[in-house]
């Protein structure tokens, strides 16, 4: 159901992760938004994120911001975010 990883943080909060692996120059669209959602709400999660070494594509940047907007915490993380991820600047 789109969810890779199920993370839980020491005040246990559950992320559902999605990890998406792409060529250069493919963005990840908006059904990896849907699926990490649903995927969340499915394992009854609080948070979700989308993972990805490439970029996100307009249709799916817009998705998560209406899904933000109506309560949900969603993150999308590209490949400029994974850095700061991997630093550890950037939470889940």
């Amino acid at each position: 159901m789109g969810v890779d990883l199920i993370l839980t943080t020491a005040a246990r909060k559950r992320i559902a992760v999605q990890a998406k692996g792409y060529p250069s120059g493919t963005r990840v669209g908006i059904k990896a938004i849907q699926e990490a959602h649903m995927g969340a709400d499915l394992f009854r999660c609080h948070a979700a994120s989308v993972i990805t070494n490439s970029r996100f594509t307009k249709p799916a940047v817009n998705a998560t911001q209406k899904l933000i907007a109506s309560g949900h915490d969603i993150r999308l993380i590209d490949v400029v975010g994974l850095g700061g991820l991997m630093a550890g600047h950037t939470q889940l």
